[in-house]
């Protein structure tokens, strides 16, 4: 192996995996005093993390003996598996779970200790402390098993929410998941919605890591990617729409632009600026008693559900009585509250019935590429331009490295 590649290898492993990276390292030190010095293999570092091998095995000495960097050991102490692994035949407790009977040099063998476990850590801990090391290439850290899949990365169904030197961090529209795809458009880690935060802190990892290998990353030539419209109804990033005379260009900003329809804008009843706040405090109060009433009725559900529980728990008649009657007067009181919430949406929704006709889908907005990316009301597009206007500003403060700047 060339002296290049054995400065840029790696080998991490965790549990069992631990194991086989240990014994690999045994083999390459038994290799190697059989070589020359210009033939041996010395690798770049070795991770252990939650490492399944007794914590006095010969074989760990090896690994900091073919690495040039220290080894780095991960211990994790909440570790279930781990706890008992000395239970299952084997000689002494784990190296992963920090309890060693024999002492590895300091300065050739580093210990991490994690705060909680591997699957609710989710390495990232681990990868903040380690990220200095990869410095050469770019490991993604996982949120969950993944598969460095090839994507077709059209992103019709995907917003960017951030880039750095051609690596994504994509958000579907459809489900609300994420992903990082590279500049191979091969995806290097997900996660579900609800994992938002995890991956919004692994790809600031990422951007630090490409940062340090190749610099400040220049605003890409499609930067309109990075700006995501507020939605109004649902929309996909259509492939690019033709250009056509039954749309008109009401505003324009940086080459993104504000359209609507011709048959819109001819309506004799067009709606003013008046009726068109009615409509909005009308829609808002509607959905909001909506809201409320679908509230009531969830917790009413629930309580029936736990009451009818309740009654067929009692054994005795006269007790199964008591607790009906309680449960009748209960039901009663709370049976005249949601009919009360349902009379205000009602009423709430004849009200907007009468200023719905403001609120058309005739409106949408194009980015520079000729995509659409939002469509809805007119009232609620002109807000969703004003916060793509202000997400311009502030990306072009943000990374003001540009060749030309979009009129």
């Amino acid at each position: 192996m060339p002296p290049s590649d054995q400065n840029r290898l790696v080998l991490a492993g965790y549990s069992l995996g631990a194991r086989i990276v240990v014994r690999t390292a045994a083999k390459l030190l038994e290799f190697n005093r059989n070589q020359n010095d210009n033939e041996k293999i010395v690798i770049r570092k070795i991770i252990l993390a939650g490492a399944a091998i007794d914590n006095d095995d010969p074989d760990i000495a090896a690994t900091y003996q073919v690495s040039r960097e220290p080894v780095d050991n991960i211990i994790n102490t909440q570790d279930i598996a781990l706890a008992f692994y000395s239970w299952i035949g084997e000689k002494h407790a784990a190296l992963g779970t920090g309890y060693k009977s024999k002492d590895y040099p300091a300065d050739k063998f580093h210990e991490f200790v994690i705060p909680k476990s591997f699957s609710h850590c989710k390495y990232l801990n681990v990868y903040k402390n380690l990220h200095n090391s990869f410095i050469y290439e770019i490991v993604a850290p996982q949120v969950r098993p993944n598969l460095n899949w090839k994507t077709m990365n059209k992103r019709i169904w995907w917003n960017v929410v951030d880039e750095c030197h051609g690596w994504e961090l994509q958000k579907n529209l459809a489900t609300g998941h994420y992903r990082i795809v590279d500049t191979e458009n091969r995806r290097r880690s997900w996660g579900h919605w609800a994992d938002e935060k995890e991956m919004l802190e692994i790809f600031e990892i990422i951007k630090e890591r490409l940062v340090q290998k190749y610099g400040e990353s220049p605003l890409p030539e499609d930067w309109w990617k990075l700006i995501n419209p507020i939605q109004d109804k649902f929309n996909i990033n259509a492939l690019k729409t033709p250009d056509s005379s039954a749309w008109i260009t009401l505003e324009e900003y940086k080459g993104w632009k504000l359209q609507i329809t011709k048959k819109s804008e001819k309506e004799e009843a067009k709606p003013n600026d008046q009726q068109l706040a009615e409509c909005m405090l009308k829609k808002m109060a509607y959905y909001e008693a909506k809201m409320e009433y679908e509230e009531m009725t969830y917790e009413y559900e629930l309580m029936k559900k736990e009451w009818n529980k309740e009654i067929n728990n009692v054994k005795y008649t006269e007790e199964e009585n008591v607790v009906k009657k309680e449960y009748k007067a209960e039901r009663i009181k709370l049976k005249k509250a949601l009919n009360e919430k349902k009379k205000i949406y009602k009423q709430k929704a004849k009200e907007y019935k009468k200023v719905k006709k403001y609120d058309k889908t005739d409106c949408r907005i194009l980015a520079p590429d000729n995509r659409r990316r939002a469509q809805g009301t007119e009232m609620n597009m002109r807000e969703s331009f004003e916060d793509v206007k202000n997400q311009i500003d502030k990306l072009f403060e943000r990374i003001p490295r540009m060749t030309s700047n979009p009129k």
